[in-house]
């Protein structure tokens, strides 16, 4: 659901001339980020039954979160992030 919210996104930014950038961060990007932020604590997040907290600051739509979340739960299933976000826009925090 992420990607398609992000390609209308991107369209309508294209059809009135604004760069989709300024709204969203493309999944592969995020996906990069995410293992450059988890793959220093790996041995740590592999710990049966760990809990961490992750904030994104400008989450927007929450991408970073959600790839969050699947990084862990792929790395280590009995894992649980809480994750916290916000955003100066109101409409992009919403979804």
């Amino acid at each position: 659901m992420g990607l398609v919210f992000e390609d209308l996104i991107r369209r309508f930014n294209e059809a009135s001339n604004e760069t989709a950038g300024d709204h969203f961060t493309p999944r592969e990007v995020i996906r990069l980020m995410v293992n450059l932020l988890f793959t220093p604590d790996s041995p740590i997040l592999r710990t049966k039954g760990i809990v961490k907290t992750l904030c994104d600051p400008a989450c927007g739509t929450g991408g970073m979160l959600s790839v969050s979340e699947e990084y862990l739960r792929e790395l280590n299933p009995d894992a649980r992030l809480e994750v916290f976000g916000q955003d100066y826009n109101n409409e992009a925090f919403a979804v």
